[in-house]
Order: structure tokens, then C-alpha cells, then sequence
């Protein structure tokens, strides 16, 4: 709450501020500010930062703990445990995040060849993985 009053005020403080010293330019100053914190507003991307940095830190401890295993102590058990484990990161993932995999995936399909092994991502998918 409190990041959202300070992008707030920040907001309003760079379009007055904006007004006053560059009266000439005031409607592209003005325009810049308000879109740029609108932007910051709406979308919360301090939120989305931290949300993705915990979802890094999680599947980087997990693949530490796997490196860390000799293949001749992998069990079916730890590998179900691994994979578990897995799909509980998964589905913190935001759908953004979700679909920028899908575009790796159909990318590298086409690289290796093989188109259609995996559908490519609509372009309205493509436009919500970049904006929201």
C-alpha cells in the first residue's frame, strides 16, 4: 500500500513540477509522467519483481539440491519428491510467465525442426505476457 502512495504522490509531484519548468512542453512532459506512473500503478511491478524473484530463488535451491545428489543415489521416490516440488513452483507462476515458456518452447521446436510439437502462442497471449 505504502509503494502505491509514493508512486501516487511521485506522480502528481512530476506533473506539477513538469508544468511549472517546462511550460512549453507541458503536454508530452505531463503525457510522459502520467503513462509512465499509470503504468507503475496499474501493474505493480515492484509486486511482480518480488513475486518472480521468489519464484528464481525457489527453482534455483531446488536445482542445487538436485545437482548436489550422485546418480547413484537417485530413487524413484526423490525423483517423485524433486518433481512434486516442481509443480508446486509451477503453479505460483504467473500466466505471463506460463506463456513465456510455451514461446521458448514452440521457438525451439521450430529450431530443432519440429514445428509441430507444440502450438505457438497466440499474439493476444504474446501481448498479456508483455503487459500484464
Amino acid at each position: 500500500m505504502c509503494d502505491k502512495l509514493v508512486q501516487a504522490t511521485a506522480l502528481t509531484g512530476g506533473v506539477l513540477v513538469a508544468g511549472k519548468a517546462l511550460a512549453d512542453h507541458l503536454p508530452l512532459l505531463g503525457s510522459v509522467i502520467a503513462f509512465s506512473g499509470l503504468m507503475a500503478l496499474l501493474f505493480g511491478f515492484s509486486e511482480r519483481r518480488q513475486s518472480y524473484k521468489e519464484l528464481a530463488e525457489q527453482a534455483m535451491a531446488l536445482q542445487g539440491e538436485i545437482v548436489a545428489v550422485p546418480a547413484a543415489e537417485l530413487t524413484p521416490a526423490r525423483l517423485a519428491e524433486w518433481d512434486a516440488r516442481r509443480c508446486a513452483i509451477d503453479l505460483k507462476e504467473p500466466p505471463n510467465l506460463k506463456t513465456l515458456v510455451a514461446m521458448c518452447e514452440w521457438e525451439q521446436a521450430v529450431a530443432d525442426g519440429h514445428p509441430e510439437h507444440c502450438a505457438r502462442p497466440t499474439w493476444w497471449q504474446q501481448a498479456y505476457m508483455h503487459f500484464v
